[in-house]
């Protein structure tokens, strides 16, 4: 069965584009994984070529590459189920991300010109959200919040590194970046096209620092363009030794958070809606996955989820094709065809 869903990663507000779009990130093949017994090799080899790496911008482009193969890695281990270990890639990333991070502003503060690499940490950053993004629906939902962590924290990395390089530079990555959001939206208007009822989900945080009401009236307007069919918000909050936390007043309250998200979510529900209603009447292919008492739970081809009124503990894990009955918001009714009596 095609799974009709297409995920856009898109974490939060920052400066003039107002809303951050993940592309898709070429990644370094990720070679031996952590389940080898001689990953040990690997490991060692990169810590000998780490240590003969001299100079700060040198070793923030080496932390970089290494961070890009611990994501690589996270992502098979992913594919392979190995979710513990996934986990602990991701962990790894993140360290060696925010070494990169760190190096590019001490080569900054000792007066040297690292502006392109900063840049590359931005950027990179941001590519990542969609590797991120692939992780976290793979792994089971324990290791979901390890994955989201790591997802906030790159944002917040993007946003330290491009605050980090100068004005000229920071122009340069907001025209990149608005060009790549244009292209991004031109994507998601050729998968409508060539996918009818393709499902379009995301992820976005409300309410970080200096988050403008014209930075939020953009992530409207995007949601509108994108008509997502779910959206996972969360409000931004301060996290103790993050840099976000040393670098960036929390300065939006809490119920101005709580205004914005609801104002999301209710946006979110309401398009939704409009295209479950679409679906009453239509039959729909579906893979069951939990037998209940009286009925059966699935998810249509395009991930969302339908009840189904009936039906056995026989038809966990089969695919079916029941009539839509009802549009929820954040869901489908249906019914699926009883069979003919032979008496």
């Amino acid at each position: 069965m095609f799974k009709k869903i297409f995920i856009v990663p898109i974490l939060m507000m920052f400066l003039l584009v107002g809303v951050a779009q993940a592309q898709t990130s070429d990644l370094p093949k990720p070679g031996m994984l952590p389940d080898s017994s001689f990953y040990f090799l690997k490991s060692w080899k990169e810590g000998i070529g780490t240590f003969f790496t001299f100079g700060d911008l040198k070793k923030a482009e080496r932390f970089l590459n290494l961070s890009e193969k611990r994501l690589a890695e996270a992502e098979a281990l992913a594919d392979k189920n190995k979710s513990e270990m996934a986990e602990r890639a991701v962990e790894r990333y993140q360290e060696q991300l925010n070494l990169a991070l760190a190096k590019a502003e001490e080569a900054k503060a000792e007066g040297l010109d690292a502006d392109e690499v900063l840049a590359k940490v931005s950027e990179a950053t941001l590519k990542h959200q969609a590797v991120l993004a692939e992780v976290y629906e793979k792994v089971p939902e324990q290791a979901k919040e390890a994955i989201q962590q790591a997802m906030e924290a790159g944002m917040r990395e993007h946003e330290e590194a491009l605050e980090a390089v100068s004005g000229q530079k920071q122009e340069e990555i907001r025209q990149e970046l608005e060009q790549k959001k244009q292209e991004t939206e031109q994507r998601l208007e050729e998968i409508k096209q060539r996918i009818p009822g393709v499902a379009i989900t995301t992820d976005i945080i409300v309410g970080f620092c200096g988050e403008t009401e014209a930075d939020f009236g953009k992530t409207l307007d995007l949601y509108r363009q994108a008509e997502f069919d779910l959206a996972y918000l969360a409000q931004y909050s301060v996290r103790a030794g993050t840099q976000a936390a040393k670098r960036f007043k929390d300065d939006l309250p809490k119920a101005e958070k709580r205004r914005r998200e609801k104002i999301l979510n209710d946006l979110v529900a309401k398009i939704a809606l409009k295209k479950n209603e679409a679906l009453v009447g239509k039959k729909v292919s579906v893979l069951i996955e939990a037998n209940k008492k009286s009925f059966l739970l699935g998810k249509t081809d395009s991930s969302k989820a339908i009840r189904l009124n009936g039906g056995s503990k026989a038809l966990v894990g089969e695919f079916v094709y029941p009539t839509v009955t009802k549009a929820l918001a954040w869901g489908l009714e249906g019914a699926l065809k009883k069979k003919r009596s032979l008496n």
